[in-house]
């Protein structure tokens, strides 16, 4: 059953998803990034799979952790998929934010150090 994680979540044990170090959003084996796209079970439709992989399912869409990866759901999985890449957007905004912050603190220091006036900001 192919799922998407709609928001961040832990993977524990009792889980035992087994998550792909290659994908782009992966980040650690306990966690689960949002828009992360996986699968429980070798079951295409819910009903095929184990008592022990419906539970697991079932948990994780009764905590609206995931929702199902189905042409059913392709409107759901558009908007998760666009608000995904505009909070990566904004992440690495801010990342480039603070960097060229602190290149220009460690600007200031330096020439300060040296004995100039430091650049106003």
């Amino acid at each position: 059953m192919k799922l998407i994680a709609a928001k961040h979540f832990a993977n524990v044990k009792s889980l035992g998803l087994k998550l792909d170090p290659a994908h782009k959003l992966f980040q650690h084996e306990a966690h689960v990034p949002k828009g992360y796209r996986f699968s429980v079970g070798d079951a295409e439709a819910f009903d095929g799979l184990t008592e022990a992989e419906k539970v697991i399912v079932r948990q994780l869409v009764h905590s609206r952790s995931v929702i199902f990866d189905t042409k059913e759901n392709a409107a759901k999985v558009a908007d998760l998929e666009k608000e995904v890449a505009a909070e990566i957007a904004f992440a690495k905004k801010q990342e480039k934010a603070e960097s060229v912050g602190l290149q220009d603190l460690i600007a200031s220091a330096v020439k300060a150090a040296l004995g100039a006036a430091p650049a106003k900001a």
